[in-house]
């Protein structure tokens, strides 16, 4: 994505478990940039979570916590947010969220999960932007849910942009559902990194990383679709059925 650098934070949806974090970290060419893992098991009843890997020597990790959505409501066992505060250069603070909301299974009660989930979200950010409006703030994941749903309207106010939003109108998409390509994995940052009011700058937006090797002929719908590693029980040799998204900080000082 960024050769011959890889991004110097990286956040990870559907994690088995920190084993498959540690050998990606550790013991693949990713080694020689000294990323470090943060990671906690989540309530999910999958077993699958998120994680964040950086490079320690780009970054400093300040602090980190994950916040479980069963403190809303204690049926709901779905992944935790993970959020992390980094020291980047001599001055700056980045925080840091990862996300993978509940899914649409379920009807309108996974409505309900992510709506929930999204508060919870949005709570923790508040208590950041009410300390400083112009904090460095990045929101990311998974959210199962449009840039235009009611769940992702929580995060929708004067302090928040979703960079998500001009490329889901053009049609862009991440994953493709039923022939229609959707964009459901997002950043959203807070309006500092859109404005200059600090040091650390969002350069140009966001971007959904689509290289050949990704992808395959979608036989049922035409055109392409992401390559995923097994279809069912079949091993079908790809990477992922989402395309991975990124965005550039750029710190003037």
């Amino acid at each position: 994505m960024s050769n011959p650098n890889p991004p110097e934070v990286i956040g990870l949806c559907e994690v088995e478990n920190r084993f498959v974090l540690n050998q990606l970290c550790y013991e693949t060419p990713l080694s020689k940039f000294e990323y470090a893992v943060v990671h906690q098991n989540s309530s999910d009843v999958r077993g699958i979570d998120v994680a964040l890997i950086y490079q320690k020597n780009r970054l400093r990790l300040l602090n980190y916590r994950c916040f479980n959505p069963n403190v809303l409501d204690t049926s709901l066992h779905s992944r935790s947010i993970l959020y992390s505060q980094f020291k980047w250069g001599e001055f700056d603070t980045l925080h840091v969220f990862v996300n993978h909301f509940p899914s649409k299974l379920g009807g309108e009660r996974s409505n309900r999960s992510r709506m929930l989930v999204a508060r919870l979200l949005k709570s923790k950010v508040d208590s950041i932007l009410s300390k400083n409006q112009s904090a460095s703030i990045v929101i990311t994941g998974d959210f199962n849910d449009l840039p235009q749903s009611d769940a992702l309207d929580v995060l929708n106010d004067s302090l928040l942009v979703n960079l998500s939003a001009p490329l889901a109108k053009e049609g862009r998409g991440s994953i493709k559902f039923d022939g229609t390509w959707e964009l459901i994995d997002q950043f959203i940052v807070s309006r500092g990194l859109m404005n200059g009011d600090t040091p650390v700058m969002i350069k140009g937006g966001q971007t959904i990383y689509s290289a050949p090797f990704m992808l395959e002929d979608d036989l049922d719908n035409g055109g392409q679709k992401p390559r995923r590693t097994f279809k069912g029980y079949h091993y079908n040799g790809g990477y992922s059925d989402h395309l991975p998204v990124f965005i550039e900080l750029l710190r003037t000082l």
